[in-house]
């Protein structure tokens, strides 16, 4: 895993560098949030208040809210308004809640002040004909059994009354005997009956008026304390603050994916652990300039997603300086003691390694020393031969397929594929020589390198970095003024 430490400074290269990426997320946050609008936002928000009065039961001022937002309460609404939805269309636009001191707050949304005004007074209008209603209905239904009970009592008064009536005139009630005595009892026994019935006729008719005035008096308490207003501005989240929070995550997002992938990627920055994985050290740190090539997908070097940029950036340097670190190299090779072949092996599709080695020939072959490319590579060739004739070198620097002879110092290249790294070449040399960008290379890839190079009878002499610089418009610096990082890559 890479131990690069995240900083306020790493974020900031991030942002700096690939800011056009970012600015696509941003784009593309805005429009997100923007289209979440669409659900998110209430647009205009108006409230009524309509205080609950009197005693109330805990568990029955709940239930107020459900009857506000009711079903039945939103379809009435619907149909007066002339809205052309139905009532369950405006359940996401309708909401009640209980407030302190038994209030119910009625709440109704809508795309302009007034749709939202006309709502929420309107549900307000239908709650309160709908808790009428269903006070009138349960007063009517207990009418209803309290008149089928009365009358019921009544008739068996009228029945007892009646064979009162007709025991009193049968000449049995005042006879001696058996005959007597049970009509006698009869009597007492229908006057009982008359006594009770009337009593629980007296108790019904008293529980029906405390019934009716209750309900009376809770149809009476149900007041309209505040009408809805205009509302002054849309409610929040509104689409300008979906957009705003659309962009800033999608970018927060943007940021925690680069800084994840930097993470844990496991190609190698640092100087000593590139030299670790390859068994070789690191005899040089050059710079070089990147560029466009084929290699770079047009969409990427649009949206700048191909600069590096958890290292620091690295000046370009003067002519004088870069020379001057390729002659550090060349003394550290076994060229300082006299002609020499150098097995310099490359990463396939590694650009900047080819331009290092162009760069390292030409500074060889100014040195004085004749220099010789041999690679099969017809692009090199050509590049080399137009280095030779921009710096005038003619006769000495030369690139081939074969060795010329009278050459000191010998490049014989090899390009392998980094996955799967092959070092084929039958022509002895003094080692071989890495070339690499840094930051592109796993310690795996590395290892695999120096091993095939073994594998070829090549010692691995060392290897090179090499790090794009970015120019900054300004006066070129020298060599000495960029001392060789120890983060040398990322990407």
């Amino acid at each position: 895993m890479n131990e690069t430490s995240i900083g306020l400074a790493l974020i900031g290269r991030l942002l700096r560098k690939r800011w056009v990426v970012f600015a696509v997320l941003a784009i593309v946050g805005a429009c997100v949030g923007a289209a979440s609008s669409l659900v998110l936002s209430p647009g205009y928000v108006s409230t009524a208040k309509v205080l609950l009065q009197g005693q109330r039961n805990p568990t029955e001022v709940p239930g107020e809210t459900q009857i506000a937002t009711s079903l039945i309460v939103l379809d009435h609404a619907a149909a007066d308004l002339n809205l052309g939805v139905s009532g369950s269309d405006l359940a996401n636009r309708v909401s009640a809640e209980i407030a302190s001191g038994n209030v119910l707050v009625i709440t109704g949304s809508g795309q302009t002040p007034q749709a939202a005004q006309q709502l929420a007074d309107k549900i307000t209008a239908e709650y309160i004909n709908f808790s009428t209603q269903i006070i009138t209905d349960a007063t009517n239904a207990s009418n209803a059994t309290t008149d089928k009970a009365r009358a019921a009592l009544q008739q068996k008064i009228d029945d007892a009354n009646k064979r009162l009536t007709e025991i009193q005139s049968s000449p049995a009630v005042t006879a001696q005997g058996s005959e007597g005595d049970q009509a006698r009892a009869e009597m007492q026994q229908q006057q009982r009956i008359v006594g009770d019935a009337t009593k629980q006729l007296g108790q019904i008719d008293a529980a029906s008026e405390t019934a009716s005035l209750n309900q009376t008096l809770k149809g009476a308490n149900v007041r309209i304390i505040q009408m809805a207003t205009l509302a002054a501005g849309e409610s929040a989240p509104t689409l300008l603050q979906l957009a705003l929070a659309g962009a800033v995550a999608f970018i927060a997002l943007g940021v925690l994916a680069h800084l994840i992938a930097l993470r844990t990627d496991k190609r190698l920055r640092r100087g000593q652990d590139m030299a670790a994985a390859a068994g070789a050290p690191v005899l040089a740190v050059v710079t070089e300039t990147r560029r466009a090539g084929a290699s770079t997908s047009l969409i990427r070097r649009m949206l700048h997603d191909d600069r590096r940029w958890a290292a620091e950036d690295l000046p370009e340097v003067d002519i004088r300086g870069r020379d001057a670190r390729y002659q550090r190299l060349l003394h550290r090779l076994p060229t300082v003691a006299g002609p020499a072949v150098i097995l310099t092996v490359l990463p396939a599709e590694d650009r900047l390694a080819r331009d290092a080695l162009v760069a390292l020939a030409v500074v060889a072959a100014a040195g004085p020393i004749p220099v010789t490319v041999v690679t099969e590579d017809e692009e090199l060739i050509e590049r080399v031969a137009s280095e030779a004739d921009a710096h005038g070198l003619g006769s000495a620097l030369t690139a081939a397929d074969t060795a010329s002879e009278g050459a000191a110092v010998v490049f014989v290249v090899s390009t392998v594929v980094p996955d799967q790294p092959i070092v084929s070449t039958t022509q002895a040399s003094d080692g071989a020589l890495l070339l690499t960008e840094a930051g592109t290379r796993t310690g795996w890839e590395l290892a695999g390198i120096a091993g095939a190079c073994a594998d070829a009878g090549q010692p691995l002499l060392g290897l090179v970095a090499v790090v794009p610089t970015v120019a900054d418009g300004g006066a070129a610096r020298s060599a000495s003024d960029v001392a060789d990082p120890t983060l040398v890559g990322s990407s």
